[in-house]
């Protein structure tokens, strides 16, 4: 790219940044390739030098252009350091990611993730076929998650193009440059004006009765899907005065595009603002309206947003999950972020389940404001759905044929009815063995099991036997596992230990060298008398004590609850 004529040099040095080269230039400043000398990582550097407003001296000091431009120099400064807080608030797969400010030269700098996908508007520009609805949405529906952040957040972006949408290395699209966002102080206060022509709605060009809000970047954000649809952006909305020379979209069919879509695009076209859709959920809807489907809709809730990672400590990211088993989910994964980078995979492939799950982040993996959890949702023909903090999205299942009407058809009713009961029949019968049925099992069935079971669990487990005592070892906490020496030093298992050789297997990959029991959420041991049927627990002989002595602790066969995937759940 051509250096501007203000730009700093390659090679100039900015703390711990060296400048690379110059990415871009706009309205506010400059945006330079830097890297990070003590993190070895290329970063982007937004400096502040406004045209008209302020101008480079000596080769690096900025400065107003005169003294007539004092006061807006200082109102530029104050603004971008705005811009940098209420991005750096975020923390969104698709709002740009701000890692510090820096005041120095006269001026500010920003840094922030490199995004090296390249624009959309240079996508548009080499695309060679023609567009169809699937791929504008690839692009438009994620900018729609992060733009509901930004309106959640009480800010408009308000200078939405091609030109400020770019795609990190992954390929997703991010709403970068916002040089126009401000606090939304009121419905009735006009703000400053920013024009870019084909994009800002016809309130943006007026200075003191222009009413903005939500409407404003759902304008801008259809124009870019006009441009994206025809290849031409819509005319300037001033020229949109008296005669009306946007085409709509919906006026003739479009291959590739369904018509309510059409419409949709349409509607955030409209010079009015009180014509548009008021909000990007509703905008949402019309866009991509609910599948039509016998299954419901699987709602994940993430984190509430402002989390800060922090060193010696642990998080726990929780989802809730409601109707799984409803649609049909392969499975879910857990990675840690660190910007736009991906540094581990903490769980793979873990199934949906009907209450809350909980991760255990450990304190070494919390390591700085930069890193963030993302929750990677594996769905129908491969698709995969990601949510991070402070983010609410809905995995919709494939449609399935439904009868005519909305009522379900009796036979189905009748199903449900009956899945309901017995569900609710095997829930009373755990409810009852956990409560002591299960005593009355070990009583009156267990005797008259055939010899050859009995003799089996004898063979799998030799210090069984129906008559044996088994000791209180409830003091025995915090015990370690080292492969080298067994269970906290009492004994390496041998031959001739109870704990089965698949066992010992399982406890090598699920844990590593000096890592106490409780972190992996395994059990070691369980006091007597036994209390539960799950587990080992019917392998711990009679409830009732008797005279003959007990097995050795290093002997006693251990109860697993090995968490799935590669990281422990809690």
């Amino acid at each position: 790219m051509a250096t501007h004529r203000l730009a700093l040099p390659a090679g100039f040095r900015l703390e711990n940044y060296l400048f690379m080269d110059t990415l871009g230039k706009g309205g506010f400043g400059i945006t330079y390739r830097a890297r990070d000398l003590l993190l070895n990582r290329v970063v982007a550097v937004k400096e502040l030098l406004p045209d008209g407003i302020a101008t480079r001296v000596d080769g690096s000091t900025v400065v107003a252009q005169s003294e007539a431009h004092e006061g807006d120099w200082r109102w530029a400064r104050d603004r971008f350091l705005k811009e940098a807080q209420v991005v750096a608030s975020f923390r969104h797969p698709n709002i740009v990611n701000v890692h510090r400010l820096i005041e120095a030269n006269g001026t500010v700098y920003m840094v922030m993730d490199l995004l090296d996908g390249g624009s959309y508007q240079t996508r548009l520009d080499r695309i060679k076929r023609e567009p169809d609805e699937a791929s504008v949405r690839a692009v438009i529906e994620p900018l729609l998650d992060g733009l509901t952040e930004v309106h959640r957040a009480g800010l408009l972006h308000r200078d939405i193009k091609p030109d400020n949408i770019l795609f990190n290395h992954r390929g997703e699209p991010v709403l970068a440059d916002f040089g126009a966002a401000r606090e939304i102080v009121g419905r009735t206060m006009a703000l400053t004006s920013i024009i870019t022509t084909g994009y800002s709605p016809l309130e943006q060009y007026q200075s003191k009765d222009g009413l903005q809000g939500a409407w404003t970047d759902i304008y801008a954000l259809g124009a870019v899907m006009v441009r994206a649809i025809t290849g031409e952006k819509p005319p300037a909305a001033t020229d949109r005065l008296g005669k009306d020379s946007y085409g709509r979209l919906a006026a003739k069919p479009r291959p590739g595009f369904r018509a309510e879509f059409l419409k949709a695009v349409d509607h955030a076209l409209r010079m009015e603002a009180k014509d548009r859709p008021q909000d990007v959920a509703t905008w949402r809807k019309a866009l991509f309206p609910a599948e039509k489907s016998g299954a419901p809709v699987l709602a994940l809730v993430a984190p509430k947003g402002g989390e800060r990672w922090t060193v010696g400590s642990e998080q726990k990211i929780r989802w809730k999950v409601k109707a799984p088993g409803m649609v049909s989910i392969k499975g879910v994964d857990v990675e840690l972020w660190q910007g736009d980078q991906l540094v581990e995979t903490l769980a793979a492939g873990v199934a949906m389940t009907a209450s809350p799950v909980a991760w255990k982040i450990p304190a070494e993996k919390a390591i700085g404001p930069d890193y963030h959890v993302k929750l990677v949702v594996r769905g129908e023909e491969g698709k995969v759905i990601t949510a991070s903090a402070a983010e609410r999205f809905s995995l919709a299942p494939k449609p399935a044929p439904q009868p005519e009407g909305n009522d379900q058809s009796s036979a189905q009713r009748k199903g449900d009815f009956a899945e309901k009961v017995w569900g609710g029949i095997c829930w009373l019968a755990l409810l009852w063995l956990f409560f002591g049925g299960w005593r009355v099992v070990w009583t009156h069935v267990f005797p008259h099991l055939p010899q050859a079971t009995i003799s089996w669990v004898k063979k799998q487990h030799p210090a069984w036997a129906p008559d044996s005592q088994w000791p209180d070892l409830s003091g025995l906490k915090g015990l370690k596992f080292n492969p080298a020496t067994g269970l906290g030093g009492l004994g390496t298992p041998g031959a001739n230990s109870p704990i089965a050789p698949h066992t010992w297997e399982v406890i090598k990959q699920a844990n590593t060298p000096s890592a106490p029991f409780s972190d992996f959420g395994l059990h070691t041991v369980r006091p007597t008398p036994p209390r539960s049927i799950f587990g080992n627990a019917l392998l711990m002989g009679s409830p009732t004590p008797s005279a003959s002595p007990g097995p050795t602790p290093h002997q006693i066969p251990t109860r697993l609850t090995v968490p799935d995937g590669n990281f422990p759940r809690n």
